[in-house]
């Protein structure tokens, strides 16, 4: 087991150390060391900076007068960008509702029999979150107000129990905008 090892060992020693190549200097053909000096083809710039006294400017630390109009924004875009933030948040203000989901336990034509669904329902979810409404000529009994269908799926579950014919519906759920 042990020369197993350590021929296993040196073969992956061999196989790591032998494909090395040691890196030789490059060479130009005459045999000497390959140098190259591209400074002499750098294009070279002068600064020459303007002098602004004239124009009544501040001056700078090196001396030179600038206009006070010379390092301000070019494009300056902070004025549209507050209208257009502005316009969003009054946007915002007049929304009074979020799409999101509810459970429909019953809808009938029979008060009775909707006064009774909303008080089991009651019992079941152990809130005050359910909610009887009118719309001609049936009843509605609705439960919970979810941002999502699968938030709701925990009480429909419950609720689909006692009430077989439960469904998850849309429903709007209106902001409470606090004052």
């Amino acid at each position: 087991m042990n020369k197993g090892l350590i021929t296993i060992g040196l073969l992956i020693w061999l196989g790591l150390f032998s494909s090395c190549e040691v890196l030789k200097p490059k060479t130009t053909a005459n045999g000497k060391a390959y140098k190259e000096d591209l400074s002499g083809l750098r294009t070279e710039f002068e600064s020459k900076m303007p002098d602004f006294s004239d124009q009544g400017g501040s001056p700078s630390e090196n001396g030179i007068t600038y206009p006070d109009y010379a390092f301000g924004p070019a494009a300056d875009i902070n004025q549209p960008l507050h209208n257009l933030l502005d316009t969003i948040a009054y946007q915002n203000l007049q929304i009074n509702y979020v799409e999101g989901f509810t459970i429909q336990v019953y809808s009938g034509n029979r008060t009775e029999d909707a006064r009774k669904a909303k008080g089991r329902a009651m019992e079941i979810l152990q809130n005050d979150n359910v909610s009887l409404e009118y719309d001609q000529p049936n009843f509605k009994v609705k439960a919970g107000n979810y941002y999502s269908r699968f938030e709701a799926q925990k009480d429909f579950m419950q609720l689909r129990r006692s009430f077989p014919n439960a469904i998850v519906i849309m429903h709007r759920i209106p902001i409470v905008k606090k004052n």
